[in-house]
């Protein structure tokens, strides 16, 4: 959505509250860019709230959020994770946007982070746009669970 496109009222609060930045990445933003910034987080906000909605739901263990594996050679982070059954949850979003998930660099990384989570004894969980769904989380949960029981 262009700034245009909003009412006078709301680019006027939009470019006060965010200062032009140049699209190189140094400096103030632009008011454009702010915007974009803006509607991806709140996308960002509604794809993990619906999964913890979905989590709690379904009965889940707490979770801690953006957990980096000690030992891993990048730091790299999980969006979510549950310590004691060593168990990790990465949602993907924006593949419809050709957001991170969906170019080529960020597959790669994403594969380099998943595969070596797996290679330091993690189990990994993907869940992307669209499949976070009450049988795939339940079935996540219940694999914890299990998991938590054996221990």
């Amino acid at each position: 959505m262009r700034l245009s496109a909003l009412p006078k009222e709301l680019q006027a609060k939009v470019r006060e509250q965010y200062p032009a930045k140049p699209a190189s990445g140094k400096g103030p933003r632009t008011p454009a860019q702010e915007l974009k910034l803006l509607k991806m987080r709140a996308q960002r906000e509604k794809f993990t709230g619906s999964f913890e909605k979905l989590w709690k739901q379904c009965g889940g263990p707490a979770l801690e959020t953006e957990y980096r594996i000690p030992g891993q050679t990048r730091a790299f982070r999980f969006d979510y994770v549950h310590l004691e059954s060593r168990t990790l949850i990465e949602l993907d979003g924006g593949i419809y946007v050709a957001g991170r998930h969906s170019r080529a660099k960020g597959i790669q990384d994403a594969c380099d982070k998943k595969n070596e989570a797996i290679q330091l004894g993690w189990d990994t969980f993907v869940l992307c746009t669209g499949i976070i769904t009450e049988d795939r989380v339940r079935a996540i949960v219940e694999f914890v669970n299990q998991k938590i029981k054996t221990k």
